[in-house]
């Protein structure tokens, strides 16, 4: 299981660049590691799965994210966007016969926009909780 926070994307500043690497150097980890073992990646990527270093990472390190959607909504950033950053993923690169397969039962975030929005809560995340599946016969695809 690895956590990571990627730089905030800002704009005119080096943070495209580092983002970029950092995304790089953690998909060559990853990817390592989920060739003995499965790999659960989490975190706030500040960035969704269309974004140019989330996808990199992502790709690169062969993993699967949650959701291949982009419409929801787990973070409100410090310069007011909207964002769908809090991304759990796996990969699993065991060669065959690997027993079980991990992968996603299904996902929700907690609280509502509205609540998020309201700037009462002391995170400026909604909860995320994810359901993994550790046979194949529970895998949503």
């Amino acid at each position: 299981m690895a956590h990571t926070h990627l730089t905030f994307p800002h704009e005119g500043a080096h943070d495209l660049e580092m983002r970029w690497h950092q995304a790089r150097k953690l998909a060559t980890l990853v990817q390592a590691r989920a060739r003995r073992n499965p790999v659960v990646m989490l975190g706030d990527l500040n960035g969704d799965i269309e974004d140019e270093a989330v996808s990199l990472l992502l790709a690169s390190g062969g993993l699967a994210p949650m959701s291949e959607r982009t419409d929801w909504i787990s973070h409100l950033a410090h310069n007011g966007k909207l964002m769908a950053c809090d991304i759990l993923a796996v990969a699993d690169e065991r060669p065959a016969p690997a027993i079980t397969r991990l992968g996603f039962r299904d996902w929700s975030l907690g609280g509502t926009q509205e609540e998020l929005l309201s700037g009462s809560w002391l995170s400026d995340h909604r909860p995320l909780s994810v359901s993994l599946a550790l046979h194949d016969d529970d895998v949503v695809e």
